[in-house]
């Protein structure tokens, strides 16, 4: 599984980011995931005063995603520069995932801190042998393969 953040809009005091995915074969269905990720609190922050940010003011779920009848997904500040982001599909077929083009998951609004020119999102989740391990599973429960974006910082203009 290959992911990628974008950088959807910027102004004064928010930007607001995407997390997106891909998958390597022609047809696979994401079954339950655990997205995890650093960032520099010193220098942008999420979900100003409580750990679980406010739907629809702090991220957006995009289609397919988001908690209905068949999925329950949360998104967790776990301490002041860490975010969990949480997927679990009680449907037997999961949610489909491109091979052809990234599938959106969710935008995070964050707020600035400082005034720098970039800042760092950098992945916190465990692999083993060239698997996300115990992270990210198709409808087999089978672990995704780490693919690309996993290993390399993102770095964010925030101007």
């Amino acid at each position: 599984m290959d992911v990628r953040w974008e950088k959807i809009s910027s102004d004064d005091t928010t930007i607001l980011i995407r997390i997106n995915v891909k998958v390597n074969k022609p047809v696979e269905y994401l079954r339950d995931a655990n997205f995890v990720f650093e960032y520099n609190k010193d220098e942008i922050s999420f979900a100003r005063n409580h750990s679980i940010g406010n739907k629809d003011t702090d991220y957006i779920w995009q289609a397919g995603f988001g908690p209905n009848d068949s999925t329950f997904c949360t998104v967790t500040r776990l301490n002041y520069n860490e975010l969990s982001i949480n997927i679990h599909i009680e449907s037997l077929t999961g949610i489909f995932v491109s091979s052809e083009t990234f599938t959106p998951v969710i935008d995070l609004k964050f707020r600035k801190i400082a005034k720098v020119n970039t800042t760092k999102l950098e992945w916190k989740m465990e692999t083993r042998d060239g698997r996300i391990f115990e992270t990210v599973f198709d409808k087999d429960f089978n672990a995704y393969d780490v693919g690309e974006g996993w290993d390399t910082p993102f770095w964010v203009k925030l101007e």
